[in-house]
């Protein structure tokens, strides 16, 4: 048995099979879709234990503080993978510590995120170059971690591009983004929805109590339900880990944050959002 660290929890991960487990954790699969999965070797208090276990199909069962994974031989790394992570998710949303597929900064110690229901919708842009202003300072893109009293946990040390229209848009000026280098923890204060286009005139909205609570329990609760997620060659859909305590959890956390932080939907060019953005931060 070896204990990984989910996010400062720390599980134990029993396999049968030395040779799976070697195989698990030289996959670059696992540091592409599981980047914070860390080994320790002294692990102190565990949280939790994960078994993986040789049946005639893919599973997960939940026994107490257990989560047992069961996998045939026609089952991939990347689906036991995949499966690792999702009780790894289950472990988190137990502690109140939640991802969410958004992009964030901060200026000074508030937490702004962006969030979109698609990719391509200026999250990302706009977070860089909000990032390159005096006191603004890019902390992560994509799988952003918050905890229940609304603080942003994780930040970016380095960045590489890994989609060629952040390169096309970024090769053309210069850019120095500044990230952060402390062990802040943002709070967050402002969710901004951005609408890139090219035509039309400027639409700010500030979004009701309402929406904001529809919109910030469905992205907490995305990834624990998870019945979208196929494994098998995208031929078997994996059990939602979701329970009535986690969603009772997820609930109360939504309405703290929604007393607390302000949403926006701004539509136009990308450099109007930008300046119309600042706006809104400096007037807190």
């Amino acid at each position: 048995m070896f204990y990984i660290n989910v996010w400062n929890l720390i599980v134990g991960l029993l396999c049968e099979n030395p040779q799976l487990l070697f195989e698990i954790q030289n996959s670059p699969f696992l540091e592409k879709y599981f980047p914070f999965f860390s080994q320790i070797e002294n692990p102190g208090k565990i949280w939790g234990l994960i078994i993986l276990r040789t049946w005639h199909s893919p599973w997960i069962i939940k026994r107490k503080k257990q989560y047992i994974i069961t996998f045939d031989q026609g089952t991939s790394i990347e689906d036991i993978i995949t499966l690792l992570e999702y009780c790894c998710i289950a472990y988190r949303q137990e502690h109140q510590i939640y991802s969410i597929h958004w992009s964030a900064i901060s200026y000074k110690d508030k937490g702004i995120l962006f969030w979109g229901s698609i990719s391509g919708a200026g999250k990302t842009s706009l977070a860089i170059k909000l990032a390159q202003k005096k006191n603004f300072f890019f902390l992560w893109d994509e799988n952003i971690y918050i905890n229940s009293n609304g603080e942003i946990l994780n930040w970016v040390t380095n960045i590489s591009f890994n989609k060629p229209s952040l390169w096309h848009f970024f090769e053309k000026i210069p850019w120095n983004i500044q990230l952060l280098h402390s062990k802040q923890r943002p709070q967050i204060k402002i969710i901004i929805q951005p609408l890139v286009v090219k035509w039309g005139v400027l639409e700010l909205i500030e979004r009701d109590k309402i929406k904001i609570k529809f919109h910030i329990y469905e992205e907490l609760s995305r990834r624990i339900r998870w019945v979208s997620r196929l494994i098998n060659n995208w031929s078997i859909p994996v059990k939602s880990l979701d329970t009535k305590a986690l969603s009772s959890n997820r609930i109360k956390m939504t309405s703290s944050l929604t007393d607390h932080i302000l949403w926006y939907t701004i539509k136009w060019d990308i450099n109007v959002i930008q300046k119309e953005i600042e706006k809104i931060i400096l007037s807190l």
